[in-house]
């Protein structure tokens, strides 16, 4: 041993080592030595209960290729009682058989609520406004405050509902609503205007909503003061 070696004591042996004879934890070292940590590993174990009727007995570390045919399992130390665990006690745990199934519910009633609202024509056109950008993004869905969170992901700051019109048909209205800002287009993006944030409200205003049976024009025209001096599409 090198008198110059930098060393360690395992909280298990109480054995004075060199660095080198501790795993790596994270960007220290692990309390216990190599052996020692070894030696924990095999007493920390898993019985899996398996679909075909079997039982497998297998070290806590290298159980994951026998979850996805286990239909129970208990953790457990060598010398002591099964723990049967209900939950995931850790993140990189073992997941519960049943958590998976409660999750594909869960995703397919998710899935069954997305389908609904790409059926259900009414909703809002809305204004979404973010701090320190020159454009605005204008759109329909149901829920306008859930459309935020997908528009937060690609941004720094965050971005605020500032102006929403209920329409029986948000499709509809949101063409329209395209069409008579045609020019403020924004070359990155379908739904993104250079315009002013009154002039885009005046806009919803003006042309979303609940519509009367019958004939109905847009009520939009480039006549309109706010449209004057329209900058050139980029």
């Amino acid at each position: 041993m090198d008198k110059g070696a930098v060393m360690k004591t395992c909280n298990k042996c109480g054995e004075e080592k060199p660095m080198s004879d501790f795993s790596k934890k994270l960007k220290s070292l692990r309390e216990l030595c190599k052996s020692c940590d070894s030696a924990k590993q095999q007493t920390r174990r898993v019985r899996l209960h398996m679909a075909d009727g079997t039982v497998k007995d297998v070290m806590w570390k290298h159980r994951r290729p026998y979850i996805a045919k286990a239909v129970s399992w208990e953790r457990y130390t060598l010398g002591g009682a099964p723990q049967v665990i209900t939950a995931t006690p850790t993140k990189n745990n073992l997941l519960h058989p049943e958590l998976d199934r409660i999750r594909d519910e869960r995703k397919q009633a998710y899935s069954k609520l997305d389908e609904a609202d790409e059926r259900a024509r009414d909703g809002f056109v809305y204004i979404i406004e973010v701090p320190g950008q020159h454009w605005l993004k204008i759109g329909h869905a149901r829920d306008p405050y859930q459309r935020v969170k997908g528009v937060k992901s690609f941004l720094t700051e965050d971005p605020k509902v500032r102006h929403m019109v209920y329409t029986d048909d948000r499709m509809r209205d949101e063409k329209i609503v395209h069409e008579a800002l045609e020019t403020y287009r924004h070359s990155s993006g379908k739904e993104l205007f250079e315009c002013g944030y009154e002039l885009a409200k005046e806009v919803l205003d003006d042309n979303v909503g609940v519509r009367p049976r019958g004939r109905w024009v847009p009520r939009y025209s480039q006549q309109n003061s706010l449209f004057n001096d329209s900058p050139p599409r980029r």
